[in-house]
């Protein structure tokens, strides 16, 4: 592997650490500044969702909860491409906690950033 490819690696592999950071931390606007401007995100029941602040604005709908932890289990990078498996635990206002195991695939653009992004949840199949 030459040395741009490894570098790039490193850089993929920090800048998916770095969202899941943000995310936790419900640092909002930070994690908007991983996302290209007209970046697409799919969710699984939902129309894709197109554009920074529609993402952000997803992003603000959603309920509050007291804590969020995302514990990566694996992280495969091939190309511009990073495939993501864990789970995430939280914890609601009211103290009730939950785990869900997830998928996420990750695009990341030339510039660095996340031009799409795809997530999936492991929830029993009805």
């Amino acid at each position: 592997m030459s040395v741009p490819q490894m570098m790039n690696r490193i850089h993929l592999d920090d800048v998916v650490r770095t969202y899941y950071r943000r995310v936790d931390a419900d640092d909002i606007d930070g994690m908007m500044l991983l996302f290209e401007p007209d970046a697409i995100y799919d969710r699984p029941g939902q129309k894709s969702i197109v554009g920074r602040s529609a993402i952000s604005a997803f992003y603000r709908s959603q309920p509050p909860i007291r804590s969020r932890r995302h514990n990566l289990s694996s992280l495969i990078i091939e190309g511009s491409e990073v495939a993501v498996h864990g789970t995430a635990d939280r914890i609601t206002l009211d103290g009730q906690h939950s785990t869900i195991g997830f998928a996420d695939f990750f695009t990341v653009s030339g510039s660095g950033l996340f031009s799409h992004r795809r997530t999936f949840f492991f929830v029993p199949f009805a």
